[in-house]
């Protein structure tokens, strides 16, 4: 008895569930919700920017990626000697702790510079900095 009154219930809201999945409503683009802001970079900003800046800036960027090199070469030996013996090195964990805060510090660097941060998510530098901190407690918590 209790199956059929189930399935009876169930048959009469089919219709009103398939209607509600159905249902359209249009959006106005033009609603109060804030859309997130932009960094957009004209044409001009990138062209008016000297050559000593844009040696600076280049030269940062240069850095940025020497760092994020040494963090990926350091992480594939702590890979290697994770398979080899189950766990890193001590001097291993102390290099790619090293490595990090370079980084982190390079990144500070960006977030506090006019002439590197004109051209950046700051929001998202931010985020990375507080990602490679988290990451750089848990390596003191292995040492």
């Amino acid at each position: 008895m209790k199956k059929l009154l189930f399935t009876f219930c169930v048959a009469a809201v089919m219709p009103v569930a398939a209607s509600a999945q159905s249902s359209y409503e249009a959006i106005d683009s033009t609603s109060t919700s804030e859309q997130p802001a932009q960094n957009s970079i004209s044409l001009d900003e990138l062209t008016s920017l000297t050559p000593e800046d844009k040696a600076y800036v280049d030269s940062f960027n240069i850095q940025l990626q020497k760092a994020g090199d040494e963090i990926n070469t350091i992480s594939a030996q702590w890979d290697a000697e994770k398979a080899k013996r189950g766990y890193p090195k001590k001097k291993t964990v102390k290099a790619k702790a090293a490595a990090v805060d370079a980084y982190v510090a390079l990144l500070r660097q960006q977030l506090s510079d006019i002439r590197l941060n004109r051209f950046v998510d700051k929001d998202k530098v931010q985020s990375k900095i507080d990602y490679w901190e988290d990451y750089r407690v848990k390596l003191n918590k292995l040492m």
